[in-house]
């Protein structure tokens, strides 16, 4: 899956892996990401079946890869738009630990909603700042409204979760 979510950061231009990682978080995190480690192989292996192109240069005295869509890429990519997508599925290590939690003593599952709560109050006043940014440049410029709902997803969904834990919480 890593090298179709690079081939869709490189629609709209060359990148690094740097750039690409730094997007994701920015925009996929919350139902896909991944790390500099997956990045770059994917960037490898999309190199050499030609569907990316890396040109080096030196920037600011720092030898920077940038990667570029090929045609190649751009119809693997679209080809790949135009399929069924996979199941739905969720990862959540939080999530996974609580199916557990009978396993270990009440006083670490209160350490683990608490922790996990704090950690989800701080993801979603990021998305909101995202969400916020997002809708102030809107007229400005074209800000492409299924990115925006993928968005929402995220917001929703932390929402969601967060109620959950809450819920558990004042069971523990």
């Amino acid at each position: 899956m890593q090298d179709r979510i690079v081939l869709g950061f490189l629609l709209d231009g060359g990148k690094t892996g740097y750039e690409i990682k730094k997007l994701m978080e920015l925009t996929t995190t919350n139902f896909f990401n991944t790390s500099l480690g997956s990045i770059y192989p994917a960037l490898k292996k999309l190199e050499k079946h030609k569907m990316v192109k890396m040109e080096e240069k030196v920037e600011r005295g720092r030898l920077k890869k940038l990667y570029t869509i090929t045609p190649k890429g751009k119809k693997f990519f679209h080809e790949w738009l135009t399929k069924d997508p996979a199941p739905f599925k969720i990862r959540a290590e939080a999530l996974l630990k609580v199916f557990f939690f009978s396993y270990v003593s009440e006083d670490i599952r209160k350490m683990h909603v608490d922790v996990t709560m704090e950690q989800l109050e701080k993801q979603i006043v990021e998305l909101k700042k995202l969400q916020e940014f997002g809708n102030a440049i809107s007229t400005a410029v074209d800000i492409d409204f299924y990115q925006m709902l993928c968005l929402k997803y995220g917001i929703d969904i932390v929402l969601f979760t967060q109620g959950i834990l809450k819920d558990l919480r004042t069971k523990i």
